[in-house]
């Protein structure tokens, strides 16, 4: 068994006939995608007698966490040849990863589930929640237009200023990832989409489409002008939204796992000035993995190791989801401590790939 990195980007026919076979995506994206993220991503492969079995692709976004921005990498194309499944390949090859991104200084990686019980057994959690809403659309209503290149520098600031204004997690949405992020829709018969008031930007979406138009990404002060224009810009056709769904999302989800508490829990503010003693369980990042003492202050916390024995202890995927405040109300009723600590989200992190 061998682990190593596509350092020399080698293994593209390999990895595409893995990614054809498995995921089945039509050629058009499948091309955008490898034209596009692999280049730039890391991908981390696990070898059997020189046979690649399983692959994890790694693609970097900056991601905005409280005042600063930090680069990090989203999982995606997480895959493993049906002859070689439940033998240890997702496991050997997401634990690596994590390491690796731990060793980096990456505070947390996050990755959109296929099925959530693949990645509880390594502490991921859910941070975020989307929901789908359905509508047919109306002609005889303008607004939307489709965003130009020339335009790109003025929709990010649009897009960072509507960010900023309602999370607290999010993902950068700069120039360079809007030329990405327009490549991926153009792949799906798709554009991004902007609303002008007065001439100035108010509203952003992109969509995709198939014989139902799906839009997603789609940030406006005002939801219902966004909706009527989107409906307006469709006329007849069957439309499918993704939203922010909040806890009770029924739709896809992000999960995160911490991966360096010690430059994490500095970027949170607290309540109060206070501090506390909690044991937390890690079985895969030993650095995170005993008996801590958190100090709270109301501009940062601190954390660090203690020979002291606190009274309680919890587990690093529960932690994460009192440290982002998702699904993380029932875990303060038994971990009180916490209520002083102002929690990181809420979080908006839209990519697919």
């Amino acid at each position: 068994m061998k682990l190593s990195y596509d350092e020399k980007k080698e293994k593209e026919p390999i990895l595409r006939e893995m990614w054809r076979s498995i995921f089945g995506d039509p050629k058009r994206y499948e091309d955008f995608y490898y034209q596009s993220m692999y280049p730039k991503n890391q991908v981390l492969t696990e070898e059997w007698d020189e046979e690649v079995v399983g692959m994890i692709h790694l693609n970097p976004y900056v991601v905005q966490v409280g005042e600063a921005s930090y680069p990090l990498h989203y999982i995606v194309g997480v895959a493993t040849l049906e002859k070689c499944r439940r033998q240890g390949v997702m496991r050997n090859m997401l634990v690596r990863c994590m390491k690796d991104m731990a060793e980096r200084g990456e505070i947390f990686t996050y990755l959109m589930p296929a099925d959530r019980a693949y990645y509880e057994p390594f502490d991921f959690a859910f941070i975020q929640r989307f929901a789908v809403e359905t509508m047919t659309g109306e002609g005889g209503k303008e607004g939307l237009v489709p965003l130009t290149k020339e335009e790109f520098a003025e929709a990010s600031v649009f897009l960072e200023g509507f960010l900023k204004e309602h999370f607290g997690v999010y993902t950068k949405l700069g120039k360079a990832y809007l030329l990405q992020l327009r490549e991926e829709c153009e792949s799906e018969d798709g554009e991004l989409l902007i609303l002008k008031d007065a001439g100035k930007i108010v509203g952003f979406c992109c969509y995709g489409q198939e014989e139902t138009v799906y839009v997603r990404q789609i940030f406006c002060q005002d939801p219902d002008q966004m909706k009527a224009a989107i409906a307006g810009y469709f006329p007849g056709k069957q439309i499918e939204m993704t939203v922010d769904g909040g806890e009770n999302g029924k739709g896809a989800s992000i999960m995160a796992r911490i991966l360096r508490l010690d430059l994490l829990v500095p970027l949170l503010k607290g309540k109060k000035e206070c501090e506390f003693l909690i044991g937390i369980q890690d079985n895969y990042l030993e650095q995170q993995n005993g008996n801590f003492c958190f100090r709270i202050g109301k501009e940062s916390c601190g954390i660090e190791k203690t020979s002291q024995i606190p009274e309680k202890s919890i587990g690093i995927q529960d932690l994460t989801k009192i440290l982002f405040g998702f699904e993380h109300l029932e875990l303060l009723s038994r971990y009180p401590d916490f209520e002083a600590i102002e929690p990181l989200g809420p979080v908006m992190i839209g990519e697919i790939i």
